[in-house]
């Protein structure tokens, strides 16, 4: 497995559809496309936080564990629980 990718996929609210996170790259797209007024302290942790985890500095584990939060803290994160 690749380090940059994710044990799970996390699934996110976007504008016209739900979009599965599964890497790194993808949270930092994610984060890329966050709009601009919504940047608050979270988001620039967040930030921080991924490029710690490009750096090797921070497990990525970590970061899909802090990126499911800070979708669920925007009201971001899809329920993709099967039944």
């Amino acid at each position: 497995m690749t380090p940059e990718l994710f044990d799970h996929p996390l699934y996110a609210h976007r504008k016209y559809f739900v979009q599965a996170i599964t890497s790194l790259k993808e949270v930092f797209d994610c984060l890329d496309e966050w709009p601009e007024e919504k940047r608050d302290v979270r988001y620039d942790v967040m930030l921080k936080a991924c490029r710690r985890a490009l750096d090797g500095e921070l497990p990525v584990s970590v970061i899909a564990d802090n990126f499911r939060r800070f979708l669920k803290h925007h009201g971001k994160l899809a329920d993709q629980r099967r039944s």
